[in-house]
């Protein structure tokens, strides 16, 4: 009979659970709509950086002309047309005119060697000797020291010469050597940067009775 009651009971549990009886809270959960943009994840734009090309400053080098940029020591040898002449009044002579009279001419061949000091000033030394003389007179020699200033023209350089000379021979009044105040000028141009032609005027001797100047034209070699 114990038996049959629980089973009564059991049932009875059972079809109340079954019928519609809340036994435990269901909880409810709203609906929420997102939209497109909402679901879509917003990236902000990134601009892409563009790197300048880095670009170098040259910084342009002034390059000296030739003529002043070879600056150190020399030779040269060239050909000299000599003229000397003694007269009572010490008149001029004339390399390139035959003045008569009491002047000489003679073609000979002058030896130098000098160092540049920078591109305005520089010191010399040269020899002249006549190789080749008229009228049999003496062969005309000659020796002198200058200081040489110069400029650069454009590439050509005009040097000046002043300094001291002794000359001796050709048509002097006794033969003798004399010394006396040299002077002349003249002008370089670079054919390599070694070698350059060159010419030049110098009054070799201006005193007393005697008077006597020389052209030349050659060949410097720089080094």
């Amino acid at each position: 009979m114990k038996t049959y009651k629980s089973l009564v009971a059991v049932l009875a549990l059972s079809s109340v659970a079954f019928a519609g009886g809340n036994i435990s809270p269901v909880t409810q959960y709203e609906d929420t709509d997102y939209t497109a943009s909402q679901e879509v994840e917003v990236v902000p734009e990134v601009k892409p950086v563009v790197e300048e090309p880095v670009v170098e400053k040259v910084i342009p080098v002034e390059v000296a002309p030739i003529a002043s940029a070879m600056m150190g020591g020399y030779v040269g040898l060239g050909l000299t047309g000599i003229a000397d002449r003694v007269s009572a009044n010490g008149a001029q002579s004339n390399v390139f005119r035959n003045l008569g009279c009491c002047q000489d001419r003679q073609l000979g061949l002058t030896a130098l060697a000098g160092y540049d000091f920078d591109e305005n000033l520089g010191a010399e030394v040269r020899g002249t000797y006549g190789q080749w003389q008229r009228d049999n007179t003496n062969k005309f020699k000659n020796v002198g020291a200058y200081l040489k200033p110069q400029v650069d023209l454009g590439g050509v350089n005009l040097y000046g010469l002043a300094g001291y000379a002794v000359t001796g021979g050709g048509n002097t009044t006794t033969g003798d050597r004399e010394g006396d105040f040299s002077y002349g000028a003249g002008l370089d141009v670079p054919l390599t940067e070694e070698l350059k032609l060159f010419g030049d005027l110098v009054q070799y001797i201006d005193k007393g009775k005697d008077n006597a100047m020389g052209a030349t034209a050659g060949l410097k070699y720089q080094f």
